[in-house]
């Protein structure tokens, strides 16, 4: 059954490519739209969801009220998510070219980061005292991005739209147990979203085991032995 699954996600993705791809997203970057999204919009919102979680988890009384604490579960796993979402923009084509980011490509990034503050908003991130969070809506809006705007953007980036179907099925029915969970309030919730954690952060532990560039092996072995012995002499005083 994998292995059928498979086959038939290597002719969608080749499909995809040949019909859609080749034809619309050709390689070349808008830089200024990249460092926008890249070097402000996308690590301002992360980097102050991460920070409020941690202040959330100091505000707590005990550490018996943080490991209960639904919020901060839910809050790890989607900084997990998005932070190597973050790192989607580094990726190459099959091809080994440059992905296609034009303003099309931001316009979808722009989307994810609405989606990520969401998140953080009803999760009661942004507020200066503890309120309890709305766990069903935290959890479909990272649903929403899973299942539409990731899809979406690799396919106008022209990198694999079905790139680690399995993960994500994975994820998908984690975030629909938090959203069915989440409709209800007990002491079973918490242990569901260090479960939904888990899941999540397991998925992001393979996807970076099984990606080369996330390994020091994946360099060229002209590049690794640069990056061991530093740059030259006359690049180190480039800037």
């Amino acid at each position: 059954m994998k292995s059928y699954i498979d086959k038939r996600v290597v002719e969608i993705n080749g499909k995809l490519r040949t019909r859609f791809q080749e034809k619309h997203a050709k390689s070349g970057i808008i830089v200024p739209a990249r460092d926008i999204m890249y070097g402000m919009i996308y690590p301002a919102v992360l980097g102050t969801g991460l920070v409020l979680a941690v202040l959330r988890a100091t505000k707590e009384d005990s550490a018996y009220s943080r490991f209960h604490d639904s919020a901060l579960y839910v809050a790890f796993a989607a900084g997990l998510f998005y932070l190597f979402s973050f790192t989607s923009g580094s990726e190459k084509k099959a091809d080994k070219t440059e992905i296609a980011y034009r303003w099309p490509t931001f316009l979808v990034d722009f989307l994810e980061v609405i989606l990520m503050f969401l998140c953080f908003y009803f999760l009661g991130l942004l507020d200066d005292h503890l309120v309890d969070p709305r766990l069903s809506p935290a959890y479909g809006f990272l649903l929403i991005d899973v299942v539409i705007i990731q899809p979406v953007w690799r396919l106008i980036a022209g990198v694999d739209v079905l790139y680690y179907l399995w993960f994500r099925a994975i994820v998908v029915i984690a975030l629909l147990a938090g959203i069915l969970f989440g409709l209800h309030s007990g002491i079973i919730h918490p242990w569901i979203d260090l479960l939904v954690c888990l899941a999540i952060s397991s998925c992001v532990f393979l996807y970076i085991k099984g990606t080369p560039e996330f390994h020091f092996e994946s360099m060229s072995s002209a590049g690794a032995a640069d990056f061991r012995r530093g740059l030259p002499e006359n690049k180190k005083h480039s800037r």
